[in-house]
């Protein structure tokens, strides 16, 4: 990229749009019809009676029909527009504020080498160790979920998985705004612990 861009922009060199051109978003919304549209369908089961036909390089056996003019009428001219299909709302996880820096700090967390404990409750610790060498608004969070007994016995197994579903699936939106800005998400699994690892800017 430092062959093609400037080294200011050569991280959002590609993705950078110089210009707004409103014609062509319109033009290109266009295509965007009934008509246009493929839809493929997956599946290990078809009816038998069909007439298949084989990918030449795979051997895959596929089928083609037309959409029921019925249907795509209805896509055309629906009776009414669901709510939900909307644009997302602005990704709250944006940096905009890059001036927190530990520049300013004193002599004594210059010279601390290991997390401290700043929090040392029954249900819960919490570890903090400032960026003293890089000095980058930046926070790696790491959070660990002892399962003490959760894989005793059956029951407690089953139970301890079905948390950890919930619990992947409460964080999943919040999780995916993180993980758009190309920040490191992660979930680890091991007995019996449960980590929950995000890297992302202070703002």
């Amino acid at each position: 990229n430092l062959l093609i861009y400037p080294a200011e922009h050569v991280i959002y060199g590609e993705y950078m749009y110089e210009v707004w051109d409103e014609e062509m978003i319109k033009h290109l919304l266009g295509f965007f019809m009934p008509e246009n549209m493929r839809i493929d369908v997956v599946s290990k089961s078809f009816a038998k009676s069909q007439d298949f036909h084989y990918e030449p390089w795979f051997g895959s056996r596929y089928t083609e029909e037309d959409i029921s003019p019925s249907l795509m009428e209805l896509w055309r001219n629906p009776p009414e527009i669901d709510v939900s299909l909307q644009l997302p709302s602005q990704n709250e996880f944006i940096p905009t504020d890059f001036s927190i820096r530990a520049n300013d700090i004193s002599n004594d967390l210059v010279t601390v080498t290991s997390p401290t404990c700043i929090i040392d409750e029954p249900l819960i610790r919490f570890w903090y160790k400032l960026d003293n060498t890089f000095k980058l608004p930046r926070a790696n969070t790491y959070f660990r979920i002892n399962l003490k007994g959760g894989y005793d016995n059956v029951k407690n197994c089953i139970l301890t998985e079905l948390f950890i579903h919930l619990l992947k699936d409460e964080l999943n939106e919040i999780i995916y705004q993180v993980s758009r800005l190309s920040f490191i998400k992660n979930e680890i699994l091991l007995l019996p612990k449960f980590w929950l690892i995000i890297f992302f800017i202070l703002d």
